[in-house]
């Protein structure tokens, strides 16, 4: 969860631009990218689209690679892929968020984070991070919780990736991401 909230990074499957975009393999939602949404990605984001198979939930504009649990957040809405699939993550926790069956891991950070237990169901989560049981209305706000959870659990008030290495963070009206070669601040 702390990828979920945290990272915030607007940067999916990336790294670096050095080189023009070549032939690539990137999946998203078991469906091809184009070499045009691919270099549109990459000159939107001033970055380089790795190949591999990732799930991408355009609601929450939450992102992950196939069968782990979400990476980051990126813009929702975008038509990237086709349909995200309720195992994108191989979650096996009855819990539902968009559709997609969150992990044991998503799952143990929304306990910490909320300190309530998570009923097994369905539940939205909007790019928001308005948050509640699909059907109902909204019962929570993600976001503004793992802000003050994780302000108030952290020293430095930075956090990296242990999976793509790009870190974030905050000095209050500042956001900054680094990543290997490239950085931003706004």
């Amino acid at each position: 969860m702390k990828s979920l909230i945290l990272s915030l990074t607007l940067l999916m499957l990336f790294t670096s631009v050095s080189q023009p975009a070549e032939a690539q393999n990137v999946f998203v939602n078991g469906k091809a990218l184009s070499s045009e949404t691919i270099q549109m990605l990459e000159s939107y984001y001033k970055i380089k689209c790795k190949d591999g198979r990732y799930w991408y939930d355009r609601e929450s504009g939450l992102w992950g690679i196939e069968g782990q649990p979400a990476q980051g957040i990126i813009l929702p809405g975008m038509d990237l892929g086709g349909n995200m699939r309720a195992d994108a993550s191989a979650g096996s926790t009855d819990v539902f968020i968009n559709g997609r069956e969150i992990t044991l891991y998503e799952l143990a950070e929304l306990v910490n984070m909320t300190q309530t237990y998570i009923t097994p169901g369905r539940y939205f989560l909007n790019s928001k991070g308005y948050a509640g049981l699909e059907g109902m209305p909204v019962s929570v706000n993600l976001f503004q919780i793992a802000s003050r959870y994780y302000g108030q659990n952290k020293q430095s008030g930075f956090y990296r990736n242990r999976y793509t290495g790009i870190g974030s963070g905050s000095s209050g009206s500042t956001f900054y991401v680094i990543g290997k070669e490239f950085s931003y601040i706004n």
